[in-house]
């Protein structure tokens, strides 16, 4: 049977932002989008950003905006859409809050 998916957009307002728990990673380019595979040494970790005096903290998107060029999927989200973004890109796993994410390497 056929499945059909429709993606939406609830703004990204309305979930939390994700940034590097390890600056040193981001200074390092290590989640760079230049179109070049990457091999990662370790898996990496990253971590919602809160905001102060905000009750409750926004959730975790199924796909996520990380960077300039790069998303990131959970689980459910990557079983839905690997076969057919594997063809453009790859996917490198990441940690967030003890549960995996992906990044989106096009």
């Amino acid at each position: 049977m056929e499945q059909l998916w429709e993606l939406t957009s609830g703004g990204v307002a309305g979930f939390a932002n994700l940034t590097s728990k390890n600056q040193e990673d981001l200074i390092s380019g290590m989640f760079n989008t230049d179109g070049k595979p990457k091999a990662w040494g370790k898996v990496p970790s990253i971590e919602p950003t809160f905001y102060k005096g905000k009750k409750p903290q926004p959730p975790l998107a199924d796909i996520g905006w990380f960077a300039p060029g790069a998303v990131i999927l959970n689980e459910k989200a990557l079983a839905a859409m690997k076969d057919f973004l594997s063809g453009f890109g790859e996917f490198l796993e990441m940690e967030c809050q003890g549960s995996p994410r992906y990044f989106y390497n096009v």
